[in-house]
């Protein structure tokens, strides 16, 4: 790759070497998974996710881990895993603005594939599609009141 590839490059070998030094050490496992998020391979992305697993296994409550999880999975389209992370991630902690706007980006989705998957006349499918884009909107209120 280019320089940026040789940097990233640079970056990850640093970050193996700090593990190998300290193998527990939750915050380098968060920035060498974001890095590795950088890279469009898919086996640097299942090793991402397997740090991050490692990571909130270490520390639970460690919500940088939790909501870079949780965004990963949202990713590989898991959005169900995805939403249950960003709302354990929103229980850790009320204020995430990440958790907030994974979740609205998640009601969302969910309104457009209801509206998709329902024609004008079908009021139960309108209903739900309404109710979440409400969830949707509410996320985001509360992440650009924190912001």
């Amino acid at each position: 790759g280019g320089e940026g590839g040789d940097s990233t490059h640079v970056a990850l070998a640093l970050y193996r070497r700090a593990l190998a030094a300290r193998p527990q050490h939750v915050p380098t496992m968060c920035n060498m998974a974001m890095t590795l998020a950088s890279f469009a391979a898919g086996s640097c992305q299942e090793e991402g996710k397997k740090l991050l697993q490692r990571a909130i296994d270490l520390e639970p409550a460690h919500v940088g881990a939790v909501c870079q999880y949780a965004r990963l999975l949202q990713e590989e389209g898991t959005t169900d895993e995805a939403r249950r992370m960003f709302d354990t991630a929103l229980n850790l902690h009320p204020q995430n603005i990440d958790a907030l706007n994974g979740l609205g980006t998640i009601y969302e989705a969910r309104a457009q594939h209801v509206w998709a998957g329902t024609d004008s006349t079908d009021e139960k499918g309108e209903k739900e599609r309404r109710m979440l884009l409400e969830k949707a909107q509410s996320m985001y209120t509360r992440a650009l009141a924190l912001a």
